[in-house]
């Protein structure tokens, strides 16, 4: 694992302090909890009144855990490769779901009533994921849902009835919601920031000074509506103090090659303690302890470079973590740094249970996309990128590829916007999806 370096610029005591975290942060071990593994893990959701109670989700099945997370249980096969989920806040078998669509662009939002065993189909996207489920925070059991493009619904009644809000933007990421205010929300967008002051029927842009190339993921902090947390793909971790009006960048301890941030989390009980999850090219879990002013390295025992954490989940009964990872195959999962539920032993990871070639994404993407597929059994692969007319593009694979989970990354900086086709053989298995690139 890389540790940050810090120089003597430092006061002394500061630099304590610092060495002191990078310690700490030495001494934090995470572990996969056996029967996760090769379950590349996008949300956890785990039900406040009884942490026992927890559900996750990703680009295989849901999984539902009745013991607070040393075993996990296979419900459904609701994928969600790009997920979000919460439990009703009043009833544990009550879950909220964005998961993959119809559309292949796009996600739909499902409920459950029975845990997860069954679903009703609640919103179908159309196009651009809109992967948002909050609840909100001041208890009132209010839950906030997403689908493409853009659209936002909101159930006082448990989903019985919604209500659609202003959409601030087709491209959002991400939704968030003040305790001490339900009426002000925050929404990050493709490459803006969106404020609303009165339930989200109408929309003010927020400027962050500068124009964001990708994804912002908004978090509020609870004791104020006013301190706002805002990561972005390309420029890590920015903070308000103001509502909005203006943003410092709170980076200090993530090195600048490493701020693809994925996931942020803030723990309630301890505001101050802020985590972030990112798509990594070295350490991919980062902690806070001091409200962003100060990172340090979090990740000990998580998969290195090329893995994402993208779900973060606290269990604020028992101050434990649990954190979804996708890539690096077997050890894609859940992970807990509670050693108490964790087997110290090594796992037995059966290998996947059927050759499946999954949907690329971003979909639609400029200029970038990731295409992922599993193999029963090592074979050789060949993975190729056509055009409408059925002209080869581009080769991702093209030779013997042991089983397991593996993801491929097509950069299509040199092709036209349009319809492209993507197809897989390994041994007798074919496939063949779509993807749009869109400049």
């Amino acid at each position: 694992m890389h540790t940050p370096v810090y120089t003597s610029c430092f006061p002394i005591g500061v630099l304590t302090v610092v060495l002191s975290l990078v310690v700490q942060s030495q001494a934090q071990t995470w572990r996969l909890i056996p029967g996760t593994g090769n379950h590349p893990t996008t949300a956890i959701s785990i039900y406040g009144p009884n942490p026992d109670t927890m559900y996750a989700t990703g680009i295989r099945k849901f999984l539902r855990s009745s013991n607070g997370g040393r075993s996990w249980d296979s419900v459904s096969r609701y994928r969600a490769g790009l997920g979000a989920m919460v439990v009703d806040p009043f009833d544990s078998k009550h879950i909220y779901l964005s998961h993959d669509g119809i559309s292949f662009s796009s996600n739909d939002a499902s409920v459950s009533t029975d845990a997860g065993q069954s679903w009703v189909m609640a919103f179908i996207g159309s196009i651009y994921r809109t992967s948002i489920v909050e609840p909100a925070p001041s208890g009132s059991g209010a839950v906030y849902v997403g689908v493409g493009p853009g659209r936002i619904y909101r159930t006082t009644n448990r989903g019985l009835g919604w209500t659609q809000l202003a959409s601030p933007t087709d491209f959002l990421w991400s939704l968030a919601i003040s305790k001490s205010n339900d009426s002000v929300l925050y929404a990050g967008c493709d490459r803006t920031g969106w404020k609303s002051t009165n339930g989200g029927n109408s929309w003010a842009q927020v400027s962050y000074g500068f124009q964001p190339n990708q994804a912002i993921r908004i978090r509020v902090d609870p004791r104020s509506e006013n301190i706002v947390y805002a990561t972005m793909v390309d420029r890590g971790v920015y903070k308000s103090t103001d509502g909005g009006t203006t943003w410092n960048e709170m980076n200090t301890g993530i090195p600048a090659s490493n701020r693809a941030v994925a996931s942020i989390a803030i723990n309630p009980k301890r505001p101050d303690e802020v985590y972030v999850g990112v798509s990594a090219n070295g350490d991919v879990f980062y902690r806070s302890t001091n409200g962003g002013a100060l990172w340090e390295s979090y990740g000990n025992g998580l998969p290195g470079p090329g893995a994402t954490v993208n779900a973060i989940a606290i269990d604020t009964a028992s101050n434990r973590l649990f954190l979804g990872v996708t890539g690096f195959g077997d050890l894609s999962g859940i992970y807990s740094n509670d050693s108490t539920i964790v087997s110290v032993q090594p796992q037995v990871v059966k290998n996947p249970n059927s050759l499946k070639l999954l949907q690329n994404y971003p979909n639609p993407f400029n200029p970038v996309t990731s295409i992922s597929y599993d193999l029963l059994a090592g074979a050789r692969v060949s993975l190729k990128v056509y055009d409408m007319l059925g002209r080869e593009v581009a080769t991702l694979v093209d030779g013997f590829v042991q089983e397991g989970y593996h993801r491929e990354t097509l950069n299509a900086a040199h092709l036209a916007s349009g319809v492209y086709f993507y197809r897989i053989q390994a041994g007798s298995f074919v496939q063949t999806k779509k993807l749009l690139l869109l400049r």
